[in-house]
């Protein structure tokens, strides 16, 4: 059976939006952007079990003209399957 992770975090009116880092075995699998700062949360489905899942997420806040500035990640949590 699949098995997912939700990851949920807390939101800022002050940034664009947030990246989600997620990584299998410490190689990073996929960074998904999400681009709404009213969204706290990412689920992850269709994960093979027996595996130790990380995820960190950071803000990132566009600026017109200038880019996007992002902050550092988050410190990393660990989900084993």
């Amino acid at each position: 059976a699949a098995n997912s992770i939700k990851c949920a975090w807390t939101t800022s009116s002050r940034v664009t939006g947030y990246e989600v880092r997620f990584m299998v075995d410490d190689t990073v699998y996929q960074t998904y952007t999400i681009g709404n700062y009213k969204t706290g949360v990412k689920t992850f489905t269709g994960l093979p079990a027996g595996k130790t899942y990380t995820i960190q997420v950071r803000t990132y806040k566009k600026v017109s003209g200038v880019g996007s500035f992002y902050s550092a990640w988050s410190s990393a949590k660990y989900v084993a399957l």
